[in-house]
Parts: C-alpha cells; structure tokens; sequence
C-alpha cells in the first residue's frame, strides 16, 4: 500500500467514525475542564470532592469483594440506561453529548482533585486503582454516547412528514444487541475494580 492509498483509507475511516471521533474529543476537553475547575476550585468545591473520595475510600475498605463489584457495575450499568432511554428520544442528538460532557467533567474533577491536594499519594491512587476501570467504562461511555446519538438521529426522522424512514426495525434491533454487547464490557470493568480494589484500597487513607 502505498502512501496515497494509506492516507485515503485513513481519511475514510475518519468519515466514517467521525461521531465517534467527536465523541472521544467532547470527553477529552470535559475531562480537561473538569480538572482544570478541580485545581482552581473554591474551598466548598474541594470539600464536597473530598467527601466524595473519603467515602469512596471508607465504605470500600469495609465492603466485600462482590459488594464492590455489584456497585461498581450497577454504577456503569446506570449510565448505560440513561444512553440507551436517551437514543429513543428525539431530543437525543442534545441530550447524549451533554451526559457524555457531565461525566468527563465528573471523571476529570476527581482525578485533578486527587493530584492537586494529595500529590503523589493521589497520583497512586488513581493509577492503580480509578484509572484502570474508569478507561475501560469511558470507552463504554463514548460507544454509548455515538449510538445514542445516531439512533436517535434515525428516530428523529422518523417524526418528520415529508422523510420516510426505512429499515428501523433493523437498526433498532442492532441498537439493542450493542448495547448487550457493552453491558458484558461493563461486567469486566467492575470486574477489574473489584479486583484492584480488594488488592490495593488498603494501602491507601484519604
């Protein structure tokens, strides 16, 4: 393959993804945001976050393997409905990107938190035991957040009189199956923070 044919192959699988390429870019400009807001935050803004990772920090140190696990994937699995109900809406090509943005925001919030009042304790922490299952649940996320939007793009169409929409139920069927598929993804992430927690969550007091 030579150069010319490599960089259309390459601009086509751009077009082709390019909502799911948005997507990638929208999460990774709210995570940025929302760590910049953690660093620069005002006195009641870091104590809310640190309650939120003391009592992350407390009530997994004193819970079960398959209690951390129950809630890590009920956690997932809750983001998933809201990105599933969403695609069958109209309003969803607004709403998906908006729910994507608040939990890069949320994601980046905590991890600037971490870094910025606890240094490399924080930097630890979250390597080892929240950036492991929160990589994997953001590709979830963003995957979600894509076929939320372009299911509901088709539904959209669906309610405009002079556009006859065809084949929906094929598309919708397919919409269900993938999100079955990324339910299973989401049982391997809660998965692997349950394990990391079990592991490490000890070693560490906030």
């Amino acid at each position: 393959m030579n150069r010319i044919e490599f960089r259309n192959n390459f601009l086509k699988a751009i077009i082709h993804n390019k909502s799911l390429i948005a997507m990638f870019l929208l999460f990774i400009i709210s995570f940025v945001c929302g760590s910049g807001l953690a660093k620069n935050a005002d006195s009641f803004t870091n104590e809310f976050i640190k309650g939120i990772v003391t009592n992350f920090v407390s009530v997994r140190t004193d819970s079960s393997f398959l209690i951390v696990l129950f809630n890590s994937f009920f956690s997932c699995a809750g983001f998933l409905l809201l990105f599933y109900v969403i695609g069958l809406c109209a309003v969803g090509p607004v709403l998906s990107p908006l729910v994507l943005a608040f939990k890069g925001i949320g994601c980046g919030m905590l991890v600037g938190f971490l870094y910025a009042t606890y240094e490399l304790k924080g930097i630890a922490f979250t390597a080892i035991i929240i950036l492991p299952p929160m990589l994997l649940f953001t590709i979830i996320y963003i995957f979600a957040s894509r076929e939320a939007f372009k299911f509901s793009v088709i539904f959209f169409k669906t309610l405009l009189p002079n556009i006859k929409q065809t084949g929906l139920n094929s598309s919708f069927r397919m919409y269900c199956a993938r999100f079955v598929f990324m339910v299973f993804i989401c049982i391997i992430g809660a998965l692997l923070d349950a394990i990391l927690t079990s592991a490490f969550i000890r070693f560490f007091s906030f």
